[in-house]
């Protein structure tokens, strides 16, 4: 369709239409593009017209034909004609400018007249589709006859009329159809934008008018539709001799689609008038449900608040009460007919819920759960109400009942105590009983009141109502009963005391009676100690059992005084009668208490005693029969704690016999005063104490005899004991310390820790001397019997010889030492040589800033020469220092020699460290000053200077005429002009490349040099790479700006060749041709001589008019083509023209004055002979044949890059956006996780580019396929970094595409969006591989058909660097000791070539080459390694050489295989692989690199063979 305009039907144009101005048949050429014919028009068409009708007849052509495009013929046959062929161009042309991607060609059918062409060649003009001037015969060349109408000579039938009425009728059914859905779409945008009820009312009004919507839907004639369908598709696809308009027929598909459409969107409709429907319906009801919910809320507020208001009234008495709870159940009787309403509610919100929306069920939940709330609060205000009420009329009641008992009550408060004296104990118990009994009476009924008073008040606060009458009221009843209970407990105190009075007296009596019966008999009656502990203790038991009974008696007694006090204190008995009582009782108790108590404590002292007694004996006797035995232990503590122990022992003896005599003593005392006092007799007690107390005094001077030996030799056998531990500890000291010695000696520390350990040795030297001293005057001191002396003999015998041995051992941990403390001393130098080096490269690091311009690198390199000259100067005293110290060590052998050896290591290897940062600083600044230097000084001044001459004056004319200046000097200048912009060119993409390989070995650096500067190490490769974007960028635009001024100096070329080819055809006219046609005519009638002469120079005239009719027919292209010298062309072509038939005809009449006056049969010099259309056309085609093609595989080249541009988004847009949503979503296999980069690299990198990049940069020269190298040179390191990384990563990571999981989900993917087997992920996987080698098949393609082609053979391999003679060896001949071959080997940036030298002459060489050239960049695999090894007599400057310059040239060069490689050099078929060099230098070759070497190698001749096809090119 026409973009941004309205499209046209056919009644619109209708007269225009049946004015047949174009007509659209349905037939197609050979292309299948649909025909457009424009039959011949004496009138002049409107172009307006012509536009509405191309424009129509390109809106009703079939979709497959229309985007094929359209052959449109213009029939120029008729008289004037060729009046409308602009107008129709024009037209055509703005179809073509308003539609995208529209392709058009123009066949337009040649007048039949001269002049008729010659006024169509002058209105073609130039178009930016194909414009073909043909006969009618040579259509058929581009469509088939019967695709042709009768007018054209074809049998295609095709009536006009027909076709038109056919498409007024289509397009009205196809308005009325539409029309239909129109009403049908503004009816469901009306529901659908329809606003919901606000109340009952307009529910109910939106219900009715919804139900007439229904009526307009089901009034759609869809039947008579269907059958006008059927009716117009029958008549298209009636057919007129068999054949059927496809343009018609393709719109029979439309039909039914509109009408399934309209059925659908009918469907659609009642669907969401019926949606609509429920939805009103379920609104209504809602909007009933609301209206119903907000009067009970209204009825339910309404009372809610009433009783709250009226919730404290209660009335003031029983009466009044009891008369407002009848009122109120009446009102409770008349609400529970609302909890009915309440519940239908309910049940309505329930039964709308369950068929409404979100909304709608929230909405009712919200009116639901407000209606229950507000429900609840009713009936919780009815139910404190009631509470309230019944509470009130019960206390009420309760309290009158309380008030008319009291005055009674107060009256006669229980059992009056007057009633009941000289009554018995029993009458006084049933009395209180009496009294207890009206009291429980009269609390019960309080207790009622007080209840109901209780709850009444805590009702009323709940509610928050004060109350002041009911507070009154339950004051009132509390204080009466408080007035009761003060009367009733004081005739309850009276009643108690009389019968505590009785009790009193009947207790006294049973004490005295136990007291005279009981316990004064016992006492006297048990009198003795007892003679033994057992006795003792016998007595002690008893006499502690009847204590404890008379304790019983002490309380009974203790009760009696406490209720003796209460008695008297209520005065129901004589005070004097009962006091004199309770003195006698109190008297008597304590006189039994004392006696008691006299014979406890005797009872007590004697069991002490005799248990001590027994005890002490004891003792004596374990004693003496532990020190029978004059025995000692051996070892110091045991003689320790034996020498404590008798001490303990001895004292705790003494102390045993004094508190035992004590207490004996003390005893006999008591015993003596007690029988004094009491009278008992105690003198055989007494006897038989002081009998135990002599006893223990005859055993404890016995045992005291003993003591003083046994002290004596406790310190003996103590003296020993330390002398044999002593000894033993300097034994074991002394093994100890040798034990030390030796591990300390064997300890990897020892060489560290020497200096410290030193002193501490010289120490336990001096004590272990010391401690031997010690022990041998101990020894003297310590003898003491024979079998002692013996041992002390042993034992220093034992400790001479220890401390023989360790002093050995002493002497050599000494001499070690010393050794240590030198290797420590060696050590500490070391350290501060590594200290330093630390610190150098720190400041190293800290100067190891990326240079961001020239000058600071400059400066940097400066400052870096100056770090490297300073670190040299102050460090190598140091490290020679160092190597002096570690040899004198050496010699003296008292170290470790592997410890100094690795301390020399550790320095070399820092010095080789610190060198090698400082070297690759030193490269990266080096790197970063040819950068800079490439882009500052050689790189952008040139691109702005061809910028600037490029952008400046765009059209201007290279060609134009000088004062003085000829055809052909103005050829040389533009010759020359094309030269040197051809040069320019060269000069221009060498330098580019250039600072592209410099900014990339600069970029190596910086990430060589990026450990610990992550963050501004990027931001510099950022940097760097943003330069070489720019710089791509400005090569491309500059190629463009060149492209396109090569062209016009093209054209300009043409002109001025053509320009002067005509003056040299007009030169030979007026010039020799003249002077002998003038010859010619003066001569008359002429003989056969003369003749036979002018035959001759009619044959020459006759090649020049060839070359005039070459110059013409190459000149219209031209002139078509060109744009600032078509009027030149013309002019030209016209001034030959008219020069050379003018000539023609003047050679016609010297021919006929020659043949006496005969004219001749036929005019052979006209230059219309022999040019007619078929000749011309035969021309064209030629020419459409080559740029055809050029051009196909320029155009595969831009179809497949798009193609692979779409798989690769079809790539992104599935797999890898399947794969990014499944790891989000946690259903990624677990073999997958985290594998994103592994199976997918760069994918997206590779899409971004060649979508965003390298397409445009293609399409820039489709229509010039020689140039597009271009974009391949500004490219080419980007692709290989592309490339190169997917390859790798890919060529890693296939294993992880090939587990079973992952083949499972990515074919999962596949078959879930439906793609073929062909776009399974290992094929998408493998693209970026194929296209990157199909680029090479289609360069090879285009270089076939492409013109300025030459052939390359050597240059391939880039420029020459260095070569050598050296030796060679065949891979499989290496390890075999085969005999290598001396091979002259050349070392260019590219390649590396092995090639065999042949000398012919001294000064002409010629080398054959041996296998293929190895490139630079795979000289480090397996199969092309090059292995470097020392010769008899080898030249290690030539090695060292040789291996730099390949290290540099392998981590600078960035191969690519883009059809740009080493495929022009011709190989070796005698072998299979490639050789290996060895550097056995000759001695022919010593200066590989002198400049001489390079240029004698340069000025030579070289030939270079190849040794199967033995053809020899030339080299310089």
């Amino acid at each position: 369709m026409v973009d941004s305009e309205v499209v046209l039907k056919a009644e619109d144009i209708a007269h225009v239409l049946r004015d047949c101005i174009a007509m659209l048949p349905g037939s197609r050429d050979r292309n299948g593009r649909a025909v457009i014919y424009f039959p011949p028009k004496e009138q002049q068409l409107n172009p307006d017209n012509i536009r509405n009708v191309l424009r129509y007849l390109h809106t009703v052509t079939a979709d497959e034909a229309r985007d094929l495009g359209f052959t449109v013929i213009i029939d120029m046959r008729g008289k004037h004609a060729y009046n409308n062929v602009k107008p129709i161009l024009k037209a055509i042309n703005y179809l073509c400018e308003s539609t995208n991607g529209l392709n058009v060609m123009i066949l337009i059918i040649k007048p039949e007249t001269f002049w008729e062409k010659q006024k169509a060649n002058m209105l073609i003009g130039s178009w930016s589709f194909e414009v073909h001037m043909i006969s009618i015969d040579a259509i058929v060349k581009f469509i088939d006859p019967n695709q042709l109408v009768r007018e054209l000579g074809g049998s295609f039938p095709y009536d006009h009329d027909d076709w038109l009425d056919t498409r007024l009728e289509l397009e009205r059914w196809i308005w009325q159809v539409s029309e239909v859905m129109r009403n049908l779409e503004c009816q469901r945008r009306s529901m659908v934008e329809a606003q919901s009820p606000v109340d009952v009312a307009t529910a109910e009004a939106a219900l009715s008018q919804h139900s007439l919507i229904k009526k307009s839907i089901f009034a759609i004639p869809l039947e008579r539709l269907q059958s006008e369908s059927d009716r117009i598709s029958e008549r298209i696809n009636r057919a007129q001799c068999g054949i059927s308009n496809p343009d018609l027929v393709s719109s029979i598909p439309h039909m039914i689609n509109l009408l399934t459409s309209l059925r659908g969107l009918k469907n659609d409709v009642f669907k969401l008038w019926e949606n609509r429907r429920v939805e009103l319906e379920g609104c209504y009801q809602m909007k009933l449900f609301e209206h119903d919910a907000e009067e009970m809320l209204d009825w339910t507020r309404k009372n809610c608040d009433a009783l709250s208001r009226r919730i404290g009234d209660i009335g003031s008495n029983d009466l009044e009460a009891s008369e407002k709870l009848r009122e109120f159940e009446e009102f409770s009787t008349a609400a529970s007919n609302a909890d009915v309403n309440i519940a239908q509610v309910a049940d309505i919100a329930v039964r709308l819920r369950s068929i409404g929306s979100q909304a709608t069920r929230n909405k009712l939940e919200r009116t639901k759960l407000r209606l229950e709330e507000e429900w609840s609060r009713f009936q919780e205000q009815l139910l404190k109400r009631r509470l309230i009420l019944n509470s009130a009329v019960a206390f009420f009641v309760a309290a009158k009942v309380y008030f008319s008992q009291l005055p009674s009550w107060i009256e006669t408060p229980g059992v009056d105590p007057a009633t009941m004296n000289g009554k018995t104990a029993e009458v006084l118990e049933e009395a209180i009983q009496q009294h207890e009994k009206f009291w429980a009476h009269v609390e019960e009924i309080y207790a009622e009141a007080f209840a109901h008073g209780s709850q009444l008040a805590q009702l009323l606060k709940s509610a928050d109502v004060d109350d002041v009458f009911s507070k009154e009221q339950l004051g009132k009843l509390t204080r009466a009963h408080k007035h009761l209970l003060c009367l009733w407990k004081e005739r309850r105190v009276r009643l108690h005391s009389m019968l505590a009075l009785i009790a009193f007296r009947t207790d006294t009596q049973l004490v005295v009676e136990w007291l005279e019966q009981h316990g004064d008999p016992y006492l006297t009656k048990n009198t003795s100690i007892g003679e033994t502990v057992e006795q003792a203790r016998t007595l002690q038991r008893n006499h502690s059992h009847f204590r404890q009974i008379a304790k019983n008696t002490y309380s009974n007694a203790n009760k009696l005084f406490e209720a003796s006090k209460a008695i008297l204190e209520s005065g129901v008995c004589d005070a004097d009668k009962m006091k004199a009582m309770i003195g006698d009782l109190d008297q008597r108790v304590q006189q039994f208490t004392h006696r008691v108590e006299a014979r406890f404590n005797l009872l007590n002292q004697s069991v002490l005693f005799h248990t001590h007694y027994h005890e002490i004996m004891a003792w004596y006797d374990e004693m003496e029969k532990k020190y029978a035995e004059h025995v000692v232990d051996s070892d110091v503590e045991s003689c320790e704690r034996s020498k404590e122990q008798w001490l303990y022992e001895s004292d705790g003896t003494a102390q045993a016999y004094a508190t035992t005599i004590g207490e004996g003593t003390q005893l006999v005392r008591e015993l003596e005063v007690h029988s004094q006092h009491t009278g008992i007799d105690y003198a055989s007690n007494i006897a038989c104490i002081n009998r135990l107390i002599r006893n223990i005094e005859n055993r404890n001077s016995k045992l005291s005899a003993i003591w003083n030996p046994q002290r004596i030799l406790l310190q003996i056998g103590l003296r020993f004991a330390v002398f044999v531990r002593d000894n033993c500890e300097v034994l074991s000291q002394i093994r100890s310390w040798e034990e030390d010695m030796r591990g300390m000696l064997e300890s990897a520390t020892f060489a560290d820790n020497a200096e410290k350990v030193l002193p501490f040795h010289q120490d336990n030297t001096a004590q272990v001397k010391m401690a031997v001293k010690n022990i041998r005057k101990m020894c003297a001191r310590s003898v003491a019997g024979r079998s002692v002396t013996d041992l002390i003999k042993e034992n220093l015998k034992l400790l001479e010889a220890a401390e023989h041995q360790v002093m050995q051992c002493a002497a050599e941990t000494s001499y070690r030492i010393e050794g240590s403390r030198k290797l420590g001393t060696i050590r500490n130098v070391v350290r501060e040589i590594v200290a330093v080096f630390d610190r150098e490269e720190r400041a190293l690091q800290a100067m190891s800033t990326v240079p961001v311009d020239l000058e600071q690198a400059l400066r940097a390199q400066e400052a870096h020469e100056l770090f490297i000259k300073r670190i040299e100067l102050n460090n190598m005293d140091s490290v020679r220092v160092f190597y002096e110290l570690s040899n004198d060590l050496i010699r003296e052998g008292c170290t470790d020699r592997a410890a100094v050896v690795e301390l020399n290591e550790m320095v070399t290897s820092r010095w080789r460290r610190l060198s090698g940062l400082a070297e690759e600083r030193n490269k990266l600044l080096k790197a970063a000053i040819v950068c800079y230097k490439t882009y500052l000084t050689g790189v952008y001044p040139i691109l702005d200077q061809l910028e600037k001459d490029y952008s400046q004056n765009p059209d201007r004319d290279w060609c134009s005429v000088r004062v003085g200046e000829t055809p052909q000097e103005r050829v040389n200048v533009i010759s020359e002009l094309l030269s040197k912009h051809m040069d320019y060119k060269d000069r221009f993409l060498k330098g580019c490349i250039y600072a592209q390989k410099t900014s990339e070995l600069f970029l190596k650096y910086i990430e060589r040099t990026s450990t610990g500067y992550g963050v501004q190490n990027r931001l510099d490769s950022e940097r760097i790479i943003r330069m070489k974007s720019d710089l791509r960028e400005r090569q491309s635009k500059i190629l463009e700006l060149w492209t396109k001024k090569k062209k016009q100096l093209d054209r300009c070329q043409q002109f001025v060749l053509m320009d002067a080819t005509r003056h040299v055809i007009v030169d030979w006219l007026c010039g020799e041709g003249e002077r002998r046609l003038t010859e010619f005519m003066s001569k008359g009638t002429a003989d056969q001589a003369t003749l036979e002469d002018f035959h001759t120079f009619k044959l020459a005239v006759k090649e020049e008019r060839a070359k005039i009719q070459t110059l013409l027919c190459m000149a219209g292209p031209i002139r078509d083509e060109a744009k600032q010298h078509a009027a030149d062309i013309a002019e030209c072509m016209d001034d030959v023209r008219v020069r050379f038939e003018k000539f023609s005809r003047r050679v016609a009449e010297c021919e006929t004055a020659l043949r006496g006056g005969k004219p001749t049969a036929k005019d052979d010099l006209s230059l219309d002979r022999l040019s007619d259309a078929s000749v011309e056309e035969n021309v064209n085609a030629m020419k459409r044949e080559q740029n055809k093609k050029m051009k196909e595989p320029m155009q595969e080249l831009i179809k497949s890059e798009r193609d692979y541009i779409e798989d690769l988004r079809k790539c992104i847009q599935v797999y890898i956006a399947e794969y990014d949503a499944a790891e989000a979503n946690s259903m990624l296999p677990s073999v997958l996780r985290d594998r994103r980069r592994a199976i997918f690299g760069n994918y997206e990198k590779l899409y971004a580019f060649h979508a965003e990049k390298f397409i445009h940069e293609l399409s820039k020269y489709e229509d010039d396929p020689e140039e597009v190298g271009c974009s391949f040179t500004v490219w080419v390191d980007y692709l290989n970094e592309l490339y190169t990384d997917y390859c790798v990563n890919m060529e890693q990571n296939n294993h992880v595409v090939a587990l079973p999981e992952a083949v499972s989900f990515f074919e999962g993917i596949r078959e879930k969006h439906g793609l073929e087997q062909n776009n399974s992920l290992h094929s998408m996987r493998i693209k970026p591989v194929q296209r990157c080698t199909r680029y090479k098949l289609l360069m090879e393609q285009l270089l076939k058909h492409c013109n300025n082609v030459e052939e390359i053979r050597l240059g391939v391999v880039g420029p020459f660097v260095m070569q050598d003679l050296l030796t060679v060896w065949e891979p499989r001949n290496y390890f075999n000791k085969a005999k290598g071959k001396e091979r002259q080997v050349f070392l260019f940036e590219q390649a590396i070539v092995i090639a065999k030298k042949v000398e012919l002459t001294p000064k002409n060489v010629k080398y054959i080459i041996k296998g293929k050239p190895i490139p630079i960049g795979t000289v480090a695999s397996n199969e092309n390694r090059i292995d470097l090894r020392s010769a008899p007599q080898p030249k290690e400057d030539v090695k060292i050489m040789w291996v730099k310059r390949i290290r540099e040239l392998t981590q600078a060069l960035l191969p690519l295989n883009l059809g740009v490689g080493l495929e022009g050099v011709p190989s070796s078929g005698n072998s299979s692989s490639v050789p290996s060099v060895s550097t056995r230098s000759s001695r022919d070759s010593a200066h590989s690199l002198d400049n001489e070497e390079t240029s004698s190698l340069d000025s030579q001749r070289l030939s270079v063979q190849s040794v199967d096809s033995n053809q020899v090119c030339k080299v310089a």
